[in-house]
């Protein structure tokens, strides 16, 4: 785990009953490792595309619970500094490469932005790696199940969290939170910068850097 809070809220969240989506029972656990129970099912990778849609509606209601819940609120509250996924892991992929003046150019207009908005747009917890291949139907209950939570944290990468999920659409909060768009923006310039370094794709990712592919980017 990153941090001991991280852990924390880990094993909190256990105690919760989630819409759609559940974690899996928890096994061990200290301030920097959680070991979870083997999940017998098949990802939702592996299902039929019209079996997904189950899995599509349980994620995003996973999702509204993350953003809407009084109680996850105050859990949010209770562990502030779990983990960050803008700014423990977008952020810090990409500060290695400051020396290229489009990286540096892109994470200095971010933090401009963040600096002057981010008081304006709430904390919530966070799942950014809803991805097909990290949730399980499970075979006794057919319930959906979270597989992968090292990402599991608190902060502003709600904002991305649909984005970077199995759902991958726009976040669609702009009616409700006008200066998540701005943000979301900018916080996903970062994620695709940093998806292309980490596959070799320097020129792509200073394309993505001086927004020149940026919406091609956005797909990946």
């Amino acid at each position: 785990m990153f941090s001991p809070q991280q852990a924390a809220l880990r094993v909190a969240l256990q105690r919760k009953t989630f819409a759609g989506c559940a974690f899996p029972d928890i096994v061990a656990a200290d301030d920097a490792l959680i070991a979870e129970a083997w999940v017998p099912g098949t990802t939702v990778s592996e299902l039929a595309p019209t079996e997904r849609q189950n899995a599509y509606v349980a994620v995003a209601a996973f999702l509204e619970d993350l953003r809407t819940r009084c109680d996850l609120a105050d859990t949010a509250r209770t562990f502030p500094t779990a983990f960050d996924y803008i700014g423990h892991y977008l952020v810090p992929r990409l500060e290695p490469w400051t020396a290229l003046d489009d990286i540096r150019d892109a994470l200095s207009d971010w933090r401009e932005v963040y600096a002057r908005i981010a008081d304006a747009v709430p904390s919530h917890v966070s799942h950014p790696d809803l991805s097909a291949n990290n949730i399980i139907r499970e075979d006794e209950t057919g319930r959906f199940v979270i597989i992968d939570n090292e990402l599991l944290g608190v902060g502003h990468g709600w904002i991305l969290d649909q984005r970077n999920s199995c759902l991958s659409t726009e976040s669609g909060f702009e009616e409700t939170w006008p200066d998540v768009t701005l943000l979301a923006e900018k916080a996903w310039q970062l994620r695709c910068i940093g998806s292309a370094l980490d596959a070799g794709d320097l020129s792509g990712a200073l394309a993505i850097a001086r927004r020149e592919t940026f919406r091609k980017a956005s797909s990946i």
